[in-house]
């Protein structure tokens, strides 16, 4: 190897090693001195100067002359040692002895260091190892999906649509698209917006919508000198709807009224204020026929046509799992059964919020005394049960809002989280059911929660770019991997469990599936700006697009199945009696979860948040309500 690099070397550098050897046989001459300025005994080796030299150009000090005179720049030095011209370096370099070592070091690295800091080929690069030497999950199969790939089962229909704008002659010519591309928003699949200009000779319009748009500028005179002059502004939008006999429109009958004074040079600027309070005020699209739903889903006769008082008249802090709702009284919390409130209640200290588990004895309650510490009790809902408390810190603020319990067999966890960019942070605090006895704990700082579940007495945690399995009784760590391409910053945390995997998100804009059985990733896939994804109890997986277009997947081969245009936020999805329910602000559908084809729509009196369901009924809730969606005497 040796003799091949050699022979790689130029002429002139085997001329400059036997100037090398000439300067060190003058050096021998002065007594007690050696090239590198450090006492040389009588009893060192032959060939002993040639190996400190070698030492010296290969420590990591003289790698940078090394570099430096591979560098074109450079190149001269290399050149002017080799010239004749130039031999009285070597004879200058007999008198300081420091002087001495640092030429030749230099010479000699420069020599060799052009032909052995060549990078390597890529093929011999060395592979990333993994994080903090654990292995890595990575996924079998990654798909790509198209919006195109996925067919929309319902048939289009057409709606024209009329605009009366009746304002100032100066009006914003940009007004007209700026009403369409509004309307077009809060069009629902699958109903198409056209204007009469854009409809062909042979085409119909299934149905139509007027636009009324009005507004008015007043100048007011100013009455003092020196003062802008000032206007008042009234803005009017109405809007008027015409479908087929039997079809019923959200639509109809909508108004909104502006009306504000300012100076005059800042009126401009509320026309934007004006149509962003329109588009958030304005509801997707609703049309309902008379054709009633599914009749084993036994739905209230209000959805659509009216208001219906909420189930409690007291606000609603919050609605946990199992059928318990928080209400805000003037004495403090109540924490009542969704079917049995008169009788079951739970009486608590009041607080900005609290998280809360329901069993069938009592509840797992949560209150937060601030954003470092939290009183974690059992409260039966007869007083003559058991009760504990016990107390939980953590060493970093959390978001009070997101706490949560995780309940599986004799064990109960508290999990608390901080998700602001800069500051991630996570605790899992777990604790026997019967008596509240501290099992185990287990923090990560940098990195917040992506998706937790239990199964087979293991914790399985997907946490920044790790996912880990403890133990569920002692919390022992059983196995951890990086996950492959995990950037640990997600724009999304929603996740659901499908079967035998677990969906999340490791990174924006892309889902992985993870198998605990096999500790296998068997897919991932990327999404145009996805927050939310849903699992049903069969095997279907759906998730919403930007654009507001809900699409669904099969969930073992990913197979595109069907899309559905919903026109704005898909705010959740429930799957119940067969039929997929599709909850929007103001709105809800039902859907065939096979073929997506809508079976049933409704708008909804209020702005709806969530959906669950509990001993065979649908509950929705809204800010601080919550409504039940079946009917009253349903069995």
């Amino acid at each position: 190897m040796l003799y091949a690099r050699l022979r790689c070397l130029p002429h002139s550098v085997f001329l400059l090693i036997g100037r090398l050897a000439r300067l060190l046989k003058l050096l021998r001459a002065i007594p007690g001195t050696h090239p590198s300025g450090l006492l040389r005994s009588e009893s060192s080796p032959p060939g002993y100067d040639f190996l400190l030299i070698g030492r010296l150009a290969c420590s990591p000090k003289f790698l940078l002359i090394g570099r430096l005179a591979c560098s074109s720049k450079f190149l001269l030095i290399g050149r002017l040692a080799c010239s004749p011209k130039f031999l009285l370096i070597g004879r200058l370099a007999c008198f300081p002895k420091l002087f001495c070592c640092c030429a030749a070091s230099l010479l000699f690295s420069a020599a060799l260091g052009c032909q052995a800091d060549k990078p390597p080929p890529p093929e011999a690069l060395a592979p990333r190892e993994p994080f903090e030497g654990k292995p890595v999950l990575r996924p079998r199969v990654e798909h790509q999906f198209r919006l195109s790939d996925f067919v929309d089962p319902n048939p289009t229909r057409r709606i024209l649509v009329e605009l009366a704008l009746k304002a100032p002659v100066n009006h914003d010519e940009s007004l007209e698209e700026l009403l369409l591309e509004l309307l077009e928003r809060r069009m629902p699949t699958p109903y198409l917006l056209r204007e009469r200009k854009t409809l062909e000779e042979k085409e119909r319009s299934w149905g139509r919508v007027y636009v009324i748009y009005r507004k008015r500028l007043d100048r007011i005179r100013s009455t003092a000198k020196n003062q802008p002059r000032r206007g008042k502004i009234r803005a009017d939008v109405e809007i008027v709807t015409h479908f087929p006999k039997g079809f019923g429109s959200n639509w109809d009958g909508f108004r909104y009224q502006f009306a504000f004074e300012r100076p005059l040079d800042q009126l401009r600027q509320l026309d934007l204020d004006f149509w962003n309070s329109v588009r958030g005020l304005l509801p997707a699209l609703v049309l309902s026929d008379e054709t009633e739903a599914p009749p084993d889903l036994q739905l209230r006769e209000e959805l659509g046509h009216g208001d219906w008082p909420p189930l409690f008249e007291q606000p609603l802090l919050g609605l946990f799992p199992d059928g318990c709702a928080a209400l805000r009284t003037d004495t403090g919390i109540e924490l009542r059964r969704l079917r049995q409130s008169r009788s079951a209640v739970i009486r608590l200290d009041d607080g900005p919020s609290l998280a809360a588990h329901c069993t069938l004895n009592g509840a797992f309650v949560a209150l937060p005394a601030n954003n470092r510490s939290a009183r974690v009790s059992f409260e039966p809902w007869e007083s003559r049960g058991q009760r504990w408390n016990t107390q939980v810190s953590f060493s970093q603020g959390i978001e009070t809002d997101l706490l949560r319990f995780i309940l599986a067999q004799d064990v109960v966890c508290l999990l608390g989280e901080q998700r602001e960019r800069g500051l991630r942070y996570a605790k899992l605090a777990c604790f026997r059911q019967s008596t509240g006895a501290l099992l185990w704990e287990w923090a990560t700082d940098g990195s917040d929660v992506s998706a937790i579940d239990v199964r087979d007495e293991r914790v399985i945690i997907a946490t920044g770019r790790r996912i880990v399995e403890l133990e569920l009784h002692t919390g022992q760590t059983l196995w951890s991997a990086e996950i492959e391409d995990a950037t640990g910053v997600s724009s999304s945390h929603a996740n659901c469990v499908n079967g035998k995997s677990m969906i999340f998100s490791p990174r924006s804009n892309r889902y992985l599936a993870y198998d605990p059985k096999l500790r296998q990733s068997p897919w991932t896939f990327a999404t145009l700006g996805s927050d939310f994804i849903y699992c049903d109890e069969l095997d279907g997986i759906y998730l919403e697009q930007a654009g507001g277009s809900l699409i669904a997947l099969e969930r073992d081969s990913l197979t595109p199945r069907w899309r559905f245009h919903v026109g704005e936020q898909v705010v959740d999805l429930l799957s119940f009696g067969g039929s997929l329910f599709v909850l929007l602000p103001r709105a809800i559908y039902l859907l065939e979860p096979e073929s997506g084809r809508i079976q049933w729509a409704a708008g909804l009196p209020f702005m709806a948040l969530h959906l669950m369901t509990f001993e065979r009924r649908i509950y929705a809730r809204s800010a601080d309500r919550v409504y039940e969606l079946t009917r009253a005497d349903r069995i």
